[in-house]
């Protein structure tokens, strides 16, 4: 075997050049792969206090952190400290977090911005409301409004 190759999986069909060999009809299937090395492991733990847990249907739970997390997409898990009737939710769980875009139908003039600033939007996604938190960038708001134009 000159190469092992890359993206074989069990029970492939493996192809040899039998140029020169004086031989022929080879035949032969993955049997067992051997994987890279594993350079790095890294886990963090992060605490959130302030969070609402909402049944979107039977099997599936929707959890809103105020004012905001880290968390992405895929990322794994532990839910813990219920008691009572939520204690199945007790558990290491794989997320689904979504996130929403809208564009601005108008520019952020810097001398308005403060405490309070309006911000005009060509569309506002469906399931932002008043106190959902938007990151625009490295910085964090709390949706204090909403006036439909």
């Amino acid at each position: 075997i000159v190469n092992s190759g890359k993206n074989y999986k069990i029970g492939d069909l493996l192809t040899f050049d039998e140029s020169g060999t004086s031989g022929g009809g080879l035949r032969s299937k993955v049997s067992s792969i051997e994987g890279i090395d594993i350079l790095n492991v890294s886990t963090g733990t992060s605490s959130y206090t302030d969070r609402v847990f909402s049944w979107v249907d039977e099997s599936t739970v929707k959890v809103t952190v105020f004012p905001s997390h880290d968390w992405k997409d895929k990322d794994n898990v532990v839910v813990s400290g219920f008691s009572t009737t939520l204690s199945p939710l007790n558990g290491s769980y794989t997320i689904g977090v979504s996130s929403l875009t809208a564009v601005l139908s108008q520019g952020l003039n810097s001398g308005t911005v403060g405490m309070s600033t309006d911000i005009f939007v060509s569309d506002i996604p469906v399931g932002v409301s008043v106190g959902s938190t938007l990151t625009i960038g490295a910085e964090s708001l709390r949706l204090l409004n909403i006036f439909k134009i």
